[in-house]
């Protein structure tokens, strides 16, 4: 008897290595393990699936329930839900998109073997009820369906984690904007690790004309150089050990929409040359494969390094820079838009609140001032995580400076260290000595000329002297 395909989708290795020995053992052929909607998705379009068993929680932007009713209703694949949450919430919103059964972690090796049965027959029976015109009707409205809904969760994501009121980041939208106007044009978004590079780019897609398809991101530094070509180019089954199926790589994913590559200075030299081809071709040739693709994307590239230095040390191919910026945008660090630390530490205060199912609670007006003296190394995904640790820690009406237990989370700036260093006494005595010695000598040492300037009385001056033994020496 053929052995049944099952794709496991879940985030947590234990668990996930778990259920593929499990199902191994039951006879079953696991055909792959995967972490996040997006990827489930794909494999659901490349491999003749029999069952998936899916997580609900997963990474990446896509949950559980949502990836399972695109993939059952466009591939009419039966899915059973894993779930370490028992709670009404959860499961009656997960029992509305009808799977063919849920299991709970911990789970059995018998309740899982008896379910998966019980799943499988229940699909033969609905397979040979429906018949392929219904399937085929309700597959087209459920994949529009599924893109409108897709676009307007990330369209209103993005326009929530945008947040600010300084003239720079106002100038950083208006270029992402203008960018999107063209769909053909590629774009480098430039800045520090945590500014939003990746959001602008989800702005530009889903803002121009390619927002109804893929926005296919690739981390260029994640990817191991061994598999690196297959990742972007795809291969044929049967082209190298392990293929053994066809595969669609980034390339021919991001067809139609939008290929965004983060951390593009760690692009491999030679996958450069590649990339400049198909860029300049508009072609790809899968791994193995003889026949010739057209592909029709954007990119959009991300760099926090200087990349023309990398050209001078031969690590970037200057020619494709000139093909990655036709457009350029520098969004700057948050230590330079002082303006947006308040609007986005309200913003956060009020999302993450939400999100821990507490009270939203009143914001310390000195915390702020604090905020500003920080230098935020991180950036803005350094102050969300931030909020989010104190948050958990506070249990008040408002949140104070005390919330904070993160060592030395507000260092004051550099200029105020080196200051210091250079008045290693900062003491309001100190601090009014040195001003009264100041100001007499701006009024060429005359006591009721430096009281007036000081707006005491004379009287006042002569104790104030006394006080610190500043003596008026006259030359």
């Amino acid at each position: 008897m053929e052995q049944k395909k099952i794709l496991i989708v879940e985030d947590e290795v234990i668990i996930a290595d778990d259920l593929k020995n499990c199902l191994s053992n039951f006879g079953y052929n696991v055909c792959d393990i995967v972490s996040s909607g997006e990827e489930a998705i794909i494999k659901a379009a490349e491999s003749n699936l029999d069952l998936i068993l899916m997580d609900i929680v997963l990474n990446g932007e896509i949950d559980g329930i949502t990836t399972a009713r695109h993939i059952y209703d466009t591939y009419h694949i039966p899915i059973i839900y894993i779930t370490a949450y028992s709670g009404n919430d959860i499961l009656s919103k997960a029992i509305k998109t009808n799977p063919f059964g849920y299991i709970i972690k911990p789970f059995k090796e018998r309740e899982l073997y008896s379910t998966i049965e019980l799943a499988l027959k229940k699909y033969l029976k609905e397979k040979r009820i429906s018949s392929k015109y219904k399937r085929a009707v309700k597959r087209y409205r459920q994949t529009k369906k599924f893109s409108s809904l897709i676009s307007e969760e990330l369209e209103k994501l993005i326009q929530n984690e945008v947040v600010g009121q300084s003239e720079q980041i106002t100038n950083v939208l208006k270029q992402a904007m203008t960018a999107a106007k063209y769909k053909n044009t590629n774009v480098m978004i430039v800045g520090e690790s945590g500014t939003g590079k990746e959001i602008v780019a989800r702005i530009i897609h889903y803002a121009s004309e390619r927002k109804e398809n893929y926005f296919c991101v690739v981390n260029s530094s994640a990817i191991p150089e061994t598999l690196i070509e297959s990742e972007f180019f795809g291969h044929v089954r049967g082209a190298f050990t392990g293929a053994l199926n066809n595969k669609k790589g980034f390339l021919e994913i991001a067809d139609k929409g939008t290929l965004f590559l983060d951390e593009i200075a760690d692009m491999p030299i030679r996958l450069q040359a590649k990339l400049l081809r198909v860029i300049e071709d508009k072609k790809i040739t899968r791994i193995g494969g003889q026949k010739q693709l057209a592909v029709d994307f954007r990119i959009i590239s991300a760099t926090n390094k200087d990349i023309f230095k990398l050209v001078q040390d031969n690590k970037f191919r200057l020619d494709l820079i000139h093909r990655l910026n036709t457009m350029v945008i520098k969004i700057p660090p948050l230590r330079e838009r002082q303006d947006d630390i308040e609007p986005l530490f309200a913003y956060y205060v009020k999302k993450i609140s939400l999100e821990l199912k507490k009270p939203v609670p009143d914001i310390d007006p000195t915390l702020i001032n604090n905020l500003k003296n920080y230098e935020f190394p991180g950036n803005v995904r350094e102050l969300k995580n931030i909020v989010e640790n104190a948050l958990i820690h506070c249990n008040k009406p408002v949140l104070e400076f005390s919330d904070f237990s993160i060592p030395n989370l507000f260092p004051v700036k550099k200029e105020l260290e080196e200051d210091i260093k250079k008045n290693e006494d900062l003491s309001l005595e100190n601090m009014e000595i040195q001003h009264l010695r100041k100001v007499l000598e701006i009024a060429g040492f005359n006591q009721t000329r430096a009281a007036g300037l000081l707006k005491i009385s004379r009287d006042s001056l002569i104790r104030r002297l006394k006080k610190y033994k500043i003596k008026i020496r006259k030359y």
